[in-house]
């Protein structure tokens, strides 16, 4: 009943899935043991991108009338990751969630901003968090307007990042500080 192309489809989507089985249990498995007391290893960071590069390039597709789902989840996750841990993590973030969206177009189209959102956001870490919220604003407005990268430009361009914004600004300083020590190890509180 099944052709030859069939079952070879077969087998190679079953590799492929339990491959990302392996992964996210790499990832998962030593969260849920032992909490976030330590940092996750090389393999298991390895592992997290993966599973980062998976989520970015199903949130690529992910449009609802050009609001797009991808832009408000990087952006929130670029300002949250990047006041509660390290500046790696947050270029870690941003360049994993670029390449996801990038192999579901094809296309290098969102490499480059998520980049430039978070070194953006990274240089105003230090002071307020309106900062971070109005570098990343203007990057975006600099990305857009100025260096034409999208193909079609409208206000709800603007709007998953003004939307990702006003999430962070409504987070209370002690909540992000909590956040910040349960991610830190014993040597970084």
């Amino acid at each position: 009943i099944l052709g030859k192309v069939s079952l070879i489809a077969i087998i190679f989507h079953f590799i492929i899935g339990l491959a990302i089985i392996w992964v996210a249990m790499s990832v998962f498995e030593p969260i849920i043991l032992r909490g976030f007391r330590y940092k996750l290893t090389l393999r298991e960071l390895i592992c997290l991108s993966i599973l980062l590069m998976m989520l970015g390039c199903g949130l690529a597709n992910c449009d609802l009338y050009g609001f797009s789902f991808l832009k408000l989840f990087v952006a929130s996750g670029l300002l949250l990751i990047c006041n509660v841990s390290n500046i790696s993590y947050t270029l870690m973030f941003a360049s994993t969630m670029g390449i996801g969206s990038m192999l579901a177009g094809n296309n290098p189209l969102y490499m480059a901003p998520f980049i430039i959102w978070a070194l953006a956001i990274i240089i105003f870490k230090s002071y307020h968090k309106i900062f971070s919220c109005l570098s990343l604003a203007i990057s975006e407005v600099v990305v857009a307007l100025y260096f034409n990268i999208y193909y079609n430009i409208s206000a709800l361009t603007f709007i998953p990042l003004l939307l990702a914004c006003v999430i962070f600004m409504v987070i209370p300083n002690s909540v992000l500080t909590q956040i910040s020590a349960l991610l830190s190890n014993g040597s970084e509180r």
